[in-house]
């Protein structure tokens, strides 16, 4: 049985659901794969999901980096404290409440964030060189298609 009808079998075995919830698993492990191996100067894992997490989103509470990552709020702040030690991350208290600390990057964590993101891109780069062209392209299509999609589901 080849790959492509193994994944026949599976997708007519798996509500859509699974189907879309294990196609992010997949790109989520290639992505992890090529961030870790691209971690900046010293970084910790937990300081790289930190960056690439505020280089997404902006701005982020403490509680949800804790929530995204699945770490504890204090591993966050610790590893917050040491990147704004470093100079890549600030911390803003809310107007509004008090008790609210978001994180950012500073200009130097955005540079550091893409320069995770190009070395990233250069992993993922050597792993795509050892599958066919027809399937590096393929990839591609269903990539585009998968995140113009995705952003519709999150921005409804």
């Amino acid at each position: 049985m080849t790959s492509n009808e193994n994944a026949e079998d599976l997708r007519g075995r798996l509500a859509p659901e699974e189907v879309v919830l294990d196609a992010m698993g997949a790109y989520e492990g290639l992505a992890r794969c090529a961030i870790m191996r691209s971690r900046g100067d010293g970084l910790s894992k937990t300081q790289t999901d930190i960056i690439i997490r505020l280089s997404f989103c902006g701005k982020s509470s403490m509680t949800s980096l804790a929530d995204d990552l699945a770490v504890s709020k204090e591993h966050i702040t610790r590893a917050v404290n040491a990147l704004i030690e470093r100079g890549l991350v600030e911390k803003h208290r809310s107007t509004e409440n008090f008790r609210l600390v978001k994180a950012s990057l500073t200009e130097e964590g955005t540079a550091m964030a893409h320069t995770i993101r190009m070395a990233s891109i250069e992993r993922l780069n050597e792993r795509l060189a050892k599958i066919p062209p027809e399937d590096r392209e393929a990839l591609l299509e269903a990539s585009e298609q998968a995140q113009a999609i995705i952003n519709k589901i999150l921005t409804a």
